[in-house]
């Protein structure tokens, strides 16, 4: 029997096109952008994002695909039986380790851009999400790097921030030194305070001595990691514990006598970037912060994570979007091509919208997160709120769009050729990172009874929604009510927190998370398309999203849909280049 080959319309080219920039065909991130970075700072620095959004579906696609398929590997002794712990990575893992520092992808932040002295972390977040949506893997490494520098700069003795964070922050290969974190042990991971078994002491010298096992160490061939211990004759829970850096050289160049490798991780994503076992034996270790203080440090290096993740979270649900965009282009079936197909097309729809959602939330927290570093009171409060919510909410809008984006593809998403398992696989691990997603809604839980944040939450989402109506809202009015509806649920949510017990409050915690979220996207997406009042789409975004997530009838987000789709549909799913 003679078999037919199958029309190449029918089958799904999972190789992003020659000509894609990411960039440039991402109207969406240039709108939310542009309103949280001024515009000669943008101005700067549109060649690093162009020249980024190009790379990113060319080389690092390819790199990122090579080295997920050649995870590193340890070697523990050497020929002659001598410890050495030395990692190999694929040539590919290294070319991408490359192009992040080169590219600002985390060292951005750390040197002018244009006339600012530093370039705002909304605009180094926007080159990782270009960057994380060919390779989450090693944006792990980038977020750990820039969270040692930041921790070392604010806390760290001047002598050894002077050593360290000059190196870590570097954008030339050949200085820059990686960092990471060792803070998960055996016990568990999101109780340090009773988890942490690590002991340290001082030696005669002076010096420090670490001795415990770190469970689950990221970027653990890092020259520089964090690492907490219970100071000598420290009390129980967290008060009692110290932040230290331990090297993974000593200053002769020697290697770290007591810090080994047991050994790597075999993970279900993120391959590429090494994740190993730590066992500390007498390491040498200097102390950055003592009792007291030392678990306080640590804590705004977790939370620079959680916006790390969060950026992570997005830009893989961009990328399974991106995915699905391109099968409802390439693939016809039933007479027509796949787009044109309502079901198929809602799909993208509502993907579109949660993604924009995740990215306005995501680039807004990253602005109040500058101005809490820069000393700014009233931005603490809102912080407060703003990560737990976009650690958690991101997190799980990654792993729905990453599972999504293989249903998009049909069986041929199921497929290793095709990037779509590998996005799903990575996506697992990002509700677990930096705490799960049980673990963000106890943290606004403290942050709502305990520091009292829900009110400068409150204010600051009403003050972006202000804009919105400020600079004319036409079409905005049910986006803009639903809006004001859902402050008055979160502020009665929060009245009822107070009155009840533990068990109870608990339970209401995520309910909150998950409104506090959704509540503050809606207000940001309204803002973006006030700021653009001829922008028919960007107004039906911000419509569809209100009525799908804050709306407490339902049913109203569907109906919204099924009119969208009539509407604007392919408008939505494919946002026409505004970028030239």
């Amino acid at each position: 029997m003679v078999t037919r080959p199958m029309p190449s319309s029918s089958v799904i080219d999972p190789r992003p096109g020659d000509d894609e920039n990411w960039y440039r065909e991402d109207p969406p991130l240039q709108q939310l952008l542009a309103l949280h970075v001024d515009e000669a700072t943008l101005g700067a620095a549109e060649h690093r994002l162009d020249d980024l959004g190009e790379l990113a579906p060319a080389d690092l696609d390819r790199w990122a695909r090579e080295a997920d398929r050649h995870e590193p590997t340890l070697e523990r002794r050497s020929p002659t039986g001598e410890r050495v712990d030395r990692v190999d990575f694929h040539p590919a893992y290294e070319n991408l380790r490359l192009a992040a520092r080169i590219n600002g992808v985390f060292t951005a932040s750390w040197h002018e851009m244009g006339e600012a002295e530093r370039a705002p972390r909304a605009l180094t977040f926007a080159l990782g999400y270009l960057y994380a949506q060919a390779e989450a893997g090693y944006y792990c490494p980038a977020c750990m790097t820039d969270g040692a520098a930041f921790v070392l700069d604010r806390h760290a003795p001047e002598p050894l921030a002077e050593r360290f964070v000059p190196r870590l922050v570097s954008r030339d290969p050949d200085e820059g030194i990686e960092g990471a974190m060792y803070l998960t042990e055996k016990e568990g991971g999101s109780d340090v305070g009773a988890s942490t078994r690590t002991r340290a002491r001082q030696a005669e010298d002076g010096t420090w001595r670490l001795t415990g096992e770190k469970w689950f160490a990221s970027n653990c061939t890092a020259e520089v990691a964090m690492a907490l211990a219970r100071m000598p004759d420290g009390e129980e829970g967290t008060e009692g514990l110290g932040l230290f850096l331990v090297p993974r050289h000593l200053s002769n160049g020697s290697p770290n006598p007591g810090l080994h490798l047991e050994r790597l991780k075999d993970k279900l994503g993120v391959q590429s970037m090494p994740t190993g076992e730590i066992v500390l034996d007498e390491a040498h270790a200097h102390l950055v912060q003592g009792a007291g203080s030392g678990f306080k440090a640590m804590a705004e290096m977790v939370n620079l994570s959680r916006l790390y993740n969060a950026v992570a979270s997005v830009a893989v649900a961009r990328r399974a979007l991106r995915e699905g965009q391109r099968a409802g282009r390439q693939r016809e079936t039933f007479g027509q091509p796949l787009h044109e197909h309502a079901l198929f097309l809602r799909d993208l729809v509502e993907l579109t919208v949660d993604v924009e959602g995740g990215l306005a939330f995501t680039l807004d927290q990253a602005e109040v997160f500058d101005r809490w570093a820069e000393g700014e009171e009233d931005a603490r409060a809102p912080l407060r709120i703003l990560t737990p919510c976009a650690k958690a909410m991101t997190a799980k809008l990654g792993v729905a769009a990453a599972s999504e984006g293989c249903e998009l593809l049909g069986g041929q998403g199921y497929i290793e050729e095709y990037v779509t398992p590998r996005l799903l696989r990575d996506a697992q691990v990002l509700p677990i990172w930096e705490g799960t997603t049980n673990i963000q809604a106890l943290d606004l839980l403290r942050a709502v009874a305990r520091d009292r944040a829900l009110p400068g939450f409150l204010a600051h989402s009403s003050a972006r929604l202000a804009e919105a109506e400020a600079e004319g809202h036409e079409g905005l009015e049910p986006a803009i009510a639903r809006v004001r509806e859902g402050y008055e649920r979160i502020e009665q949510a929060g009245e009822r927190l107070a009155s009840v017990d533990r068990d109870t409050a608990e339970a209401m915690a995520i309910d909150l998370t998950r409104d506090a979220y959704h509540v503050h996207a809606a207000a940001l997406l309204a803002r973006r398309a006030a700021h653009h009042p001829d922008d028919d789409r960007a107004r039906e975004v911000a419509h569809l999203y209100a009525a799908r997530h804050v709306a407490e009838d339902r049913s109203l987000g569907r109906r919204a849909v099924r009119q969208a789709l009539a509407d604007h549909g392919t408008e939505i799913a494919y946002p026409a280049t505004s970028h030239s």
